[in-house]
């Protein structure tokens, strides 16, 4: 303890004990002792940052025994101990939320993530009594809250000495009405039945107000209700949870109504995505590209999603247990799993997507961007440098310029964009990263650190980038017919290849956009998810039609984003049983089949039975339903799977031939209306009996 004080008073700084002795006075003392693990890293004190990383809890004692010892704070003060970036920046990642700080407050440091209620100011202050005796020179040391009161020693009065313990200053309590609680990234998220007060210290109190969303990481206090207490029969009335962090979503949330729910199952054949008409605007003539409609409904269905967290929402698995084990039983194999490829946390609901072109995308690139932006208020770029996000050490080793732990952890309340092709190496360092919920990064002292990540990820690579170069020929030599130049392999199969397995296998949905032969199907998908921002057709220059078109261009965005930002408030919705007899029968057909390319078979890592149910899931969220209905959401989480597999190369008998329509000018809903009809029929053949669909 004595080496610990020794390194805090050489990295003490003078002003900072001036600063603290002018705001110490007799009526508010709002200074607090506090340790920010950057600011000490830069000053080179890295063996204290070693011992922070440790034992945060030794030293906060230190600390507190350190200042003591200066005459400077009372026995009754807390500090703090806050290893984040500096609180005034909101583009930063607070260490204090995604550190394993175990050792700190064992079972008590949790994560609350809810809406806030309300909102009171208090001030709260820990006051250190000592009463001396002047007879018998004895003295008295008492804790007290504001107010003191007489002691009697040798029948006199004993005389006190005022000291206040610096705690708080004026603070504020908010109120989350209903919450979401994560203890860690390895155990999973649980809704709190009971209301949760946090108390916000100083600077974290923000600008939080009723509306907003929050997740606050701090000490927990469960509070249990007096009079059951006395019973026998404990019941827990609230949580008061004393902040150390809060994550302050301002503009996550906004004023929107729900539409009102279809009594009947008719009008999901005629809406199916014609909703997305209403949505943006007239989009009968923006359906023409090659496969863009589809990759804008994954965009929306990831987007409706993203910004959601993975404790923001109650996590309910689309697939229960008893689900499970029962499809096991049905299939009659031991080696069915039904988990996502991503060895993420339970409850996670976050979609990543690939999507593939077939040659330079940088004006595609830039219009993802901005839907990205439009669609998601917490966008970062995870292909520039992130100096300005973490200090430079706490990235991947080996991947110094592109993606970073802090990137992949500033995304993880909403997109990061990955818009250059990474090396092998790289890859498997973000995939393992994203597979396994959390990453170790390095320190410059030879000690290590884990953040957790559950970003959601878009990426997007050309085929240019992912195809291996040819090499020239010699002079008058000509290829022959096992030349490897004869044969190209699929998009996705490159993909793997360059940036490795474990990235591509990330992706819940991988669309190769621009597979057929169209030298304008660039330019047509940049204009075509422009038209989303702007709720008009860029290509119309006359100034005249522009004018006239105003209203319309900014009421489109605005309704989507209200639209976007409603489904971020709704629940997990519930799994019906023709959505899930659907999806059972088709896993089955795709099993039992399994002749693709080449005569291979499609493996159990081929079809996720619980990625479809995920995005028949977002899906139904994206319509604002509680339910997730066999059309048009399983409906179309099957045609996200059969473009997955016709991007790795495999024939798609169920959906190859509607692609080729909709990339002929075939709107969306009407090829997923003749892929349902396929699937009844499958269903029919493997005897699946669950309903008749009502037309």
């Amino acid at each position: 303890m004595e080496a610990i004080q020794e390194k805090l008073a050489a990295w003490l700084p003078q002003n900072l004990l001036e600063e603290l002795r002018s705001q110490k006075t007799a009526t508010a003392p709002n200074a607090q002792p506090w340790l920010k693990l950057p600011t000490m890293a830069a000053a080179g004190h890295l063996e204290l940052v070693r011992e922070v990383l440790a034992n945060p809890r030794s030293v906060c004692v230190a600390l507190w025994q350190y200042l003591a010892s200066k005459d400077e704070f009372s026995r009754g003060s807390r500090v703090w101990l806050r290893t984040s970036m500096p609180w005034e920046s909101s583009e930063c990642v607070p260490l204090s939320h995604s550190l394993r700080l175990a050792a700190a407050a064992p079972s008590s440091l949790r994560s609350f993530s809810g809406v806030v209620a309300a909102i009171s100011s208090e001030k709260d202050f820990i006051v250190e009594m000592t009463y001396g005796c002047g007879v018998c020179d004895s003295e008295k040391r008492i804790f007290l809250s504001g107010s003191s009161s007489s002691h009697v020693c040798c029948g006199f009065p004993m005389k006190h000495d005022l000291r206040r313990g610096l705690v708080l200053a004026s603070a504020s309590t908010i109120l989350l009405a209903s919450a979401t609680s994560t203890p860690s990234s390895a155990h999973p998220a649980s809704t709190v039945a009971v209301p949760v007060v946090v108390r916000l210290l100083d600077d974290l109190a923000g600008s939080c107000k009723p509306g907003d969303l929050v997740t606050c990481t701090g000490i927990t206090e469960c509070i249990v209700e007096s009079r059951a207490c006395s019973q026998g029969r404990p019941v827990l009335s609230e949580v008061r949870v004393e902040a150390i962090h809060v994550l302050h979503h301002p503009t996550a949330l906004r004023t929107y109504e729900l539409p009102e729910q279809s009594p009947s199952k008719t009008s999901f054949t005629k809406q199916a995505f014609g909703c997305f008409k209403a949505l943006l605007g007239a989009l009968n003539d923006w359906l023409h590209p090659p496969c863009c409609s589809l990759a804008l409904a994954a965009l929306l269905v990831s987007a409706c999603s993203a910004d959601c967290g993975g404790a923001a929402l109650p996590p309910s698995s689309v697939l229960s247990t008893q689900e499970q084990i029962q499809l096991s039983n049905d299939f009659e194999c031991d080696t069915l799993n039904l988990s996502n490829s991503r060895d993420t946390f339970c409850g996670d609901h976050r979609i990543n997507i690939l999507l593939l072109t077939g040659g330079g995308h940088d004006t595609f690139e830039n219009s993802l961007r901005l839907v990205a932006q439009a669609l998601c208020a917490h966008v970062t770029d995870g292909s520039l440098p992130g100096s300005n996000l973490l200090p430079t050490v706490l990235e991947f080793p080996g991947v110094p310029s592109l993606v970073s732990a802090g990137q992949l952890a500033q995304a993880n309340s909403g997109i990061c964009l990955l818009t250059q092709t990474l090396t092998v190496k790289q890859g498997r360092a973000v995939g393992e990263a994203l597979r396994a919920g959390h990453a170790t990064v390095a320190l410059p002292v030879g000690e290590t650190c884990t953040i957790d990540i559950h970003p959601t990820v878009w990426c997007i690579s050309a085929a240019q980038d992912i195809s291996p170069k040819q090499q020239p020929q010699p002079a008058g030599k000509k290829s022959g017919k096992g030349s490897s130049n004869s044969v190209v392999a699929p998009l996705a199969v490159l993909f793997a290849e360059k940036s490795s397995p474990q990235l591509a296998a990330q992706f819940d949905i991988t669309i190769d956009c621009f597979s057929i032969e169209d030298n304008a199907a660039e330019a047509w998908a940049d204009e075509y998810l422009t038209s989303i921002v702007y709720g008009e057709r860029r290509w119309q220059e006359e100034e005249e039609e522009r004018s006239c078109n105003t209203s319309k261009r900014v009421a489109a965005p605005l309704a989507l984003e209200n639209h976007i930002a409603a489904c971020h408030q709704l629940p997990q919705p519930r799994m019906t049983a023709s959505a899930m007899g659907l999806l059972k029968s088709y896993w089955t057909a795709t099993r039992a089949a399994g002749t693709g390319v080449g005569g291979g078979t499609i493996g159990i890592s081929g079809i996720s039975l619980e990625t479809a149910a995920k995005l028949a899931a977002a899906s139904a969220r994206l319509f604002h339903r509680a339910e997730i209905l066999a059309f048009p959401d399983a409906t179309l989480a099957v045609a996200f799977c059969e473009e997955g597999l016709i991007a790795r190369g495999w024939n798609s008998e169920l959906w190859g031939s509607l692609r080729e329509h909709m990339a002929r000018g075939r709107d969306l809903d009407e090829c997923l209306n003749e892929l349902f009809k396929q699937l009844l029929q499958v269903s029919k053949e493997h005897g699946w009996e669950w309903g008749a669909y009502e037309e």
